[in-house]
């Protein structure tokens, strides 16, 4: 079965990669240092407003359309932004972080996890 992702979720893909492409490094650091301290399931939480998690990029720094929170599963679950039941799912689906970024959109439109694949060294 193939999905299509919906015109609203597109719109979001478009401004995230753009943005993303600029901060790619500062998170695929984050997302390791995070894991080699026993933090598992690292996600970074993007909004146009600051939230009260955790700031680790300023929109304003990089001249980026979202702010960039830190975060991890556990605290996600404990705040209520992932509920309980959903926690098994979102392990299964959850890449490699290696190789992907997590994130988590928060905006009045739309909400919603995706996985960034980081850009491949070899090609810069």
């Amino acid at each position: 079965m193939k999905y299509q992702n919906s015109p609203k979720m597109n719109k979001f893909l478009g401004e995230v990669s753009s943005d993303f492409i600029k901060v790619h490094e500062k998170l695929e650091e984050a997302s390791y240092e995070m894991m080699k301290r026993g933090f598992k399931y690292p996600v970074f939480i993007l909004s146009k407003n600051k939230l009260d998690i955790p700031l680790m990029i300023d929109k304003h720094e990089v001249n980026n359309l979202w702010f960039y929170h830190i975060s991890y599963l556990k605290l996600l679950i404990d705040n209520k932004l992932i509920s309980k039941e959903k926690e098994s799912h979102f392990k299964e689906n959850y890449k490699n972080p290696e190789q992907h970024c997590c994130l988590l959109i928060l905006d009045p439109e739309f909400s919603g996890i995706v996985f960034m694949p980081y850009p491949d060294e070899d090609e810069n």
